[in-house]
């Protein structure tokens, strides 16, 4: 099944994203602080899908996993589009 999520203008900047599974997320693209910008959650998308698999990873291993944190961090272009073009991801474990 195909993943899909919806997102529908609320005011402004702020946007609710809906995903398959029913959650909602309130996002805002400008500084009206409605909740995390959509390149934000870019980086938080790619730390928890790559944090996921390392623990599955792990587990398969059967190792023991107490504790896990990725920092995620990303540079983005001087002009538009401002798409990233780095992007760096730490893993603590």
């Amino acid at each position: 099944m195909p993943s899909t999520a919806t997102v529908s203008h609320v005011a402004g900047t702020a946007f609710d994203a809906t995903t398959r599974s029913g959650h909602t997320i309130r996002l805002d693209g400008g500084s009206h602080d409605e909740g995390p910008g959509p390149m934000e959650l870019v980086l938080v998308a790619l730390g928890s899908c790559s944090a996921v698999t390392v623990v599955e990873f792990l587990e398969k291993m059967r190792q023991p996993v107490t504790s896990l944190e990725v920092e995620v961090s990303g540079e983005r272009a001087d002009s538009p589009p401002k798409v990233y073009t780095n992007i760096h991801l730490r893993y603590l474990v």
